[in-house]
């Protein structure tokens, strides 16, 4: 019991002191920008910390007829944002109030994939296909929108759930070499290493028969040979250029590479102990770009260093690590939701630092709790109440 509570209190601690660091943030940030960015943001913090306090204290019930209303409900938001708004469909507006579909929508997703991952009591081939057709109707909702930044929560969340099931070691290997295959396609010389080695160890495994062998034959090749036709044919202009430039920013500096160079420069200028609070000039003489959200990092990097970026990352490990040991000590389908949680959190973290350091491509994904967003603010609040309610 004393264990628990302090797990509990040290998520909530950790949680508000990575939220104030983000105003601390955007405060400076609103010096250039409008001080009513600080105010609305101050609005979702109470908001956020409200609902922490509210969901904390529910018990979620486990009823597998409510995870399909829940998931209804979600998917007639998806489609819904599609049909009523133009342009980039992203943002519901109703009676003057508008929230982020993909984002809002997260709790009602998790809790019924958490749910369809924990009823399924096989882990065959065609048991993984229906789990992962079940991700794939909101990714591809979402990135219809278009976002595929945050439709790639839904495949990820798919493969943190893979490798936490009970699922056998082909069905998993079946997957990561899909996914292996589809990064190492953008270099041929690593995409065909990596095609004959894996081949090799698939045709002389004794375990695999017949059947497996040709499953992970298709996964090993069909998603690199694939990649070519999808760039030139399925992503829209700017995701093509997001890849071209993430490999090379340095290619086009003025142009699409500008975002990658300049939120490197405001991060190395920032050095061991940073420019000091309100002191950060890329943001005040508008060379970063979306100071406050995209590259709230970058801004917080120029003006507290490395010393201070490294005790904001330190906060996010101290976060991720409770919240993934919590789900290791529960069971069922609480310990599948609080999973889920951990795995949008880091898919946050790990996309927002990644785009920003030029290690990925840039997505438009917020550092949840840290960077401006109302709707991601508010919504990773209530997940964190809700994981922690299974404590009880």
């Amino acid at each position: 019991m004393r264990n628990i509570l302090k797990l509990h209190n040290r998520l909530f601690f950790v949680f508000i002191l990575i939220s104030a660091l983000g105003l601390l943030n955007i405060f400076s940030v609103s010096r250039s920008f409008g001080e009513i960015l600080f105010i609305r943001h101050v609005s979702y913090v109470v908001i956020g910390v409200l609902f922490y306090f509210i969901f904390s204290r529910i018990k979620i019930p486990e009823w597998k007829e409510l995870s399909y209303v829940f998931f209804t409900i979600a998917i007639f938001l998806l489609i819904f944002v599609l049909l009523k708004e133009k342009g980039v469909k992203r943002w519901l507006h109703i009676a003057g109030f508008s929230f982020q579909v993909s984002d809002a929508v997260k709790p009602l997703i998790i809790y019924f994939l958490s749910m369809m991952w924990f009823k399924n009591k096989k882990a065959g081939y065609l048991d993984s296909f229906y789990l992962f057709f079940l991700h794939s109707i909101p990714f591809i909702l979402v990135l219809l929108e278009p976002d595929l930044g945050s439709a790639g929560y839904f495949i990820f969340l798919f493969g943190i759930y893979l490798l936490f099931s009970r699922f056998e070691l082909k069905v998993k290997l079946l997957y990561i070499f899909s996914f292996l295959s589809l990064i190492l396609s953008f270099n041929f010389v690593l995409f065909l290493a990596f095609s004959a080695l894996s081949l090799l160890y698939v045709i002389f495994n004794i375990r695999f028969i017949t059947g497996d062998k040709l499953f992970l034959t298709l996964a090993i090749l069909m998603p690199g040979l694939t990649v070519p036709f999808v760039f030139n044919n399925v992503l829209k202009e700017y995701q093509r250029k997001r890849i071209i430039y993430f490999l090379n920013p340095s290619k086009d500096p003025r142009g699409a590479g500008w975002q990658i160079l300049q939120g490197k420069l405001a991060i190395g200028s920032g050095g061991i102990f940073g420019k000091g609070f309100l002191k950060g000039t890329h943001k005040s003489l508008a060379f970063l770009p979306q100071a406050h959200s995209d590259f709230a990092f970058s801004s917080f990097a120029e003006e507290f260093g490395f010393i201070g970026s490294s005790f904001l990352i330190l906060l996010y490990f101290l976060l991720l690590r409770d919240l993934f040991n919590l789900s290791l000590n529960l069971r069922g389908f609480s310990s599948y939701f609080v999973l889920g949680v951990f795995a949008s959190i880091f898919y946050s973290f790990f996309t927002n630092l990644g785009g920003v350091l030029g290690l990925l491509p840039l997505t438009g994904i917020p550092l949840t709790f840290f960077s401006y967003g109302g709707t991601n603010f508010v919504i990773h609040s209530m997940l964190i109440g809700m994981s922690v309610s299974f404590m009880k």
